[in-house]
């Protein structure tokens, strides 16, 4: 093991250089103390903020029994991607919300491909598509939830307006979850996605899906097909 060095709090580069270079070292407790203490001083570092997130989920991996299922693994198998995703979005609505689906897993694909995730919920059988921290979008029961800013209250009003309702605003980013009926899904659905992505970047910023090992190939696979 290295030497124990003082956190570098004083430059965020410095900083995030150091917590860095502690993980790559497998020094996650070091990595965490580093990240944390340069937030007390560089409270809007998203870099810090997100290596930070990192660094704590090595820590409570780390820390977890030998032999216990990690944090977020995907313990549920027993279905079809297909069978799943069909079910999950049957009735009106059905190929505008795996457009929708679709396009918002690839937008954020597209800005963090590691960070992207699709999970089964076994729970009203179901899935769901996260970017970063907070869940992105999801069937429940006629409707289909999308993660947007709280800034855009006039969608918002619209989404309530069509039938559908608002979720609480989440804690860890300014954004809230809006059900919109799957059937009236198209309406609003190019406003929607815009907005969508700029969840996503707020979402990926603050850090890594808490169901990070869950992520289904098949159910990613199955969805885009669909779309396509």
């Amino acid at each position: 093991m290295g030497v124990v060095s003082e956190p570098q709090t004083s430059d965020p580069v410095a900083t995030n250089r150091q917590g860095i270079g502690l993980l790559n070292e497998g020094r996650f407790a070091e990595a965490l103390a580093v990240f944390e203490a340069g937030l007390l001083v560089h409270p809007g570092n998203k870099i810090m903020a997100r290596r930070a997130v990192e660094a704590r989920t090595a820590v409570d991996r780390e820390a977890a029994p030998r032999g216990s299922a990690p944090t977020g693994s995907a313990v549920w198998t027993d279905f079809e991607p297909a069978e799943l995703v069909e079910r999950a979005l049957a009735g009106p609505g059905r190929d505008a919300s795996i457009r929708f689906c679709a396009a918002a897993l690839l937008a954020s694909e597209a800005i963090d491909k590691d960070w992207t995730i699709v999970t089964p919920i076994k729970h009203g059988r179901r899935f769901r598509i996260i970017g970063g921290v907070i869940s992105g979008v999801a069937p429940y029961q006629d409707k289909l939830t999308v993660a947007v800013p709280v800034a855009v209250r006039g969608l918002i009003d619209d989404v309530v307006s069509l039938g559908g309702f608002v979720r609480a605003p989440a804690t860890i980013v300014p954004c809230v979850e809006v059900a919109v009926p799957r059937a009236k899904l198209d309406a609003l659905a190019g406003p929607l996605l815009a907005a969508h992505e700029q969840h996503l970047r707020l979402s990926l910023a603050a850090g890594p899906p808490t169901h990070l090992r869950s992520h289904h190939q098949g159910l990613r696979r199955y969805v885009v097909e669909q779309a396509s």
